[in-house]
C-alpha cells in the first residue's frame, strides 16, 4: 500500500510541473485479483465512482479509507489503490484496484468454553478441560462471489450443538437487499441456574439433559449507503429445561420448565469506523428494538431498547483514543424471568476488571475509554515456509492501551446476594493489543473497585 500510495504521489507532483490542475477526475476504475468475488462487492465499499473529481490533497485519505472498508469485508488480505494514464492538462485518469483475495472455505476445529469467557474458565474452574466443547466448523464465506457464507458447526462435550447460517447481503448487484438465516438446536448437560455473589451458579447433572433450545430466525437486511444498515429479524424460539432445575430456581422461565415466544427486532446503524478489526477513527451510532413475545407463543413479554455509540479519535499514527457507550433499557417486561435477565457480563458487554462477575438486570449502561499508543507494525514474510499464498505475508500491529471502564446495571429483582446492581461499578488498567492478520489479541492488566486485580485474555477474529 505505502508503495503504491508513493507511486501516486510522484505522478501527481509529475503532473503538477506541467498543468495547473490541482484534482484528478476519475474516467474508469478497473479491479484487479478478484479470481472469485464479484466486482460489485468491492465497489459497494467504495465512496468514489466514475465521474467524481477528488483534489490531491484529499487522495491519501481517501485511498485509506476506501482500502479498510474493503479489507472490512473479510474477503481479503490486502488492496492496493493506483492512479494510471494521467492527463496532465485535464486531470482525467483511470483508478485501478489490486486486491488479494482471502481463503473463502476451510474446516476448524471447535474448542469452546462452557463458560462465558476464557478468564472464566481459567479462573474461576482451574482451566478444566471437562469444560472444553469440541467440534467441527465447515465455513465458505464467499459461496458464490456475492460475498454470501454459509456455515455449519457440530460441536459436542457439555453442550451439543447443532447449527446452521447463510447470509447474503445482496440478492443480486443494484439492490440493496440482504437475507439472513439460521437454525440452532442444542442440549446441555449444564445450567447456570442463578447468580449470587455476582457469580453464576451451576447445577451439572451427567445423565440427563438440563437445558434444550431450539431456534430458527429468518431476517431482511438493507444498506441503502455504504456506511448505512437497516436490520428486520423474526425468530422463533423453544427453551426446555429438567424440572429439578426448578428445585433451585423457580424463577427461571415464567412458566414451569418451558418457554415458548417469537420476537421480533428492528436494528439500524450507521458505520464511519476505520477499519473496524481495531479502529483508527471514525463512529458508530446504532440502535435495537426487539419486542419478545407475538401472537400464540407468548411465555415471554417484554420491550428492549438498546443503543450503541463508538467514537474513535486518530491524533496520529501512534496514538488512539477511544470511546464506546452502550446502554439497554426495557421498557416493560419487569416480571421477567431470571433466564431472560442478562445484562454485563455476556457476550462483548464486558468491562476491564469484572470478568469474572456477571450483573443481572433490566437495564443497563457503561462507558469504555482506551488510549491506545502504537508500538511495532509491519509484514511479517513467511514465504519460503508457507504453502498457502493467503498466509505468506501476514501484516501486524501492537499496541499499548490504558483503559477505564465505568458501569451501573438497575436490577430490582434478586439482587440481594448480588452486590453489584443499583450501584456505579469503575475499572481501570493496562493492556497490550495485538491485530495480527485478521485477529485481535488482547492482554489486559486490570482492577475493579474492590481492588482485584489480574491478567486477563480476549480473542476475536473475522474469519
Amino acid at each position: 500500500m505505502k508503495l503504491s500510495l508513493s507511486i501516486v504521489f510522484i505522478l501527481l507532483i509529475f503532473s503538477g510541473l506541467y498543468s495547473q490542475s490541482t484534482f484528478i477526475v476519475v474516467d474508469s476504475i478497473h479491479i484487479e485479483g478478484n479470481k472469485s468475488t464479484k466486482a460489485y462487492i468491492i465497489l459497494n465499499e467504495l465512496d468514489i465512482a466514475v465521474g467524481d473529481t477528488v483534489y490531491f490533497n484529499d487522495l491519501a485519505v481517501k485511498f485509506m479509507d476506501n482500502r479498510n472498508r474493503i479489507l472490512d469485508t473479510g474477503l481479503f488480505v490486502d488492496a492496493n489503490f493506483n492512479i494510471k494514464d494521467i492527463d496532465t492538462r485535464t486531470g482525467n485518469c483511470s483508478l485501478n484496484i489490486s486486491v488479494k483475495e482471502s481463503l473463502f472455505i476451510y474446516p476448524r476445529l471447535i474448542f469452546d468454553l462452557t463458560d462465558r469467557n476464557f478468564n472464566e474458565w481459567y479462573y474461576e474452574h482451574d482451566a478444566d478441560l471437562s469444560r472444553i466443547n469440541y467440534g467441527l466448523v465447515l465455513e465458505h464465506k464467499n459461496i458464490t462471489g456475492n460475498k454470501d457464507a454459509l456455515q455449519l458447526k457440530w460441536q459436542r462435550g457439555i453442550t451439543h450443538k447443532y447449527e446452521l447460517e447463510y447470509t447474503r447481503p445482496y440478492f443480486h448487484k443494484n439492490n440493496k437487499l440482504g437475507l439472513t438465516f439460521n437454525i440452532l438446536y442444542k442440549h446441555s448437560k449444564e445450567i447456570a441456574y442463578n447468580t449470587f455473589n455476582n457469580k453464576l451458579v451451576f447445577y451439572r447433572n451427567k445423565e440427563n439433559n438440563l437445558l434444550k433450545q431450539f431456534r430458527v430466525s429468518v431476517g431482511l437486511t438493507h444498506r441503502p449507503g455504504i456506511f448505512d444498515t437497516h436490520g428486520f429479524t423474526i425468530a422463533y424460539y423453544d427453551n426446555d429445561i429438567d424440572s429439578k432445575v426448578l428445585d433451585y430456581n423457580k424463577y427461571f422461565f415464567s412458566n414451569g420448565v418451558s418457554q415458548r415466544y417469537f420476537s421480533l427486532s428492528f436494528s439500524m446503524k450507521r458505520d464511519k469506523r476505520k477499519y473496524k478489526m481495531y479502529p483508527k477513527g471514525g463512529f458508530l451510532i446504532g440502535g435495537q428494538i426487539t419486542k419478545s413475545g407475538l401472537w400464540i407463543f407468548n411465555d415471554l413479554n417484554q420491550l428492549d431498547i438498546s443503543l450503541n455509540i463508538e467514537k474513535y479519535f486518530y491524533i496520529n499514527r501512534k496514538y488512539i483514543s477511544a470511546f464506546i457507550f452502550k446502554g439497554k433499557i426495557r421498557a416493560f417486561g419487569d416480571d421477567s424471568p431470571y433466564y431472560n435477565n442478562k445484562a454485563i457480563g455476556y457476550d462483548q458487554d464486558l468491562i476491564n476488571g469484572y470478568d469474572l462477575y456477571v450483573e443481572d438486570g433490566k437495564h443497563f449502561m457503561y462507558l469504555k475509554t482506551s488510549q491506545r499508543f502504537g508500538l511495532l507494525s509491519g509484514i511479517l514474510d513467511l514465504n519460503r515456509h508457507i504453502f498457502i499464498k493467503q498466509f505468506k505475508y501476514i501484516p501486524y500491529e501492537i499496541y499499548l492501551s490504558i483503559n477505564f471502564d465505568t458501569a451501573y446495571v438497575n436490577n430490582n429483582v434478586n439482587f440481594v446476594n448480588n452486590s453489584f446492581n443499583n450501584r456505579v461499578l469503575n475499572g481501570h488498567g493496562v493492556g497490550l493489543d495485538m491485530i495480527i492478520y485478521n485477529s485481535l489479541f488482547q492482554i489486559n492488566y486490570s482492577i475493579n473497585h474492590l481492588g482485584e486485580d489480574g491478567f486477563f485474555f480476549y480473542y476475536r477474529s473475522t474469519f
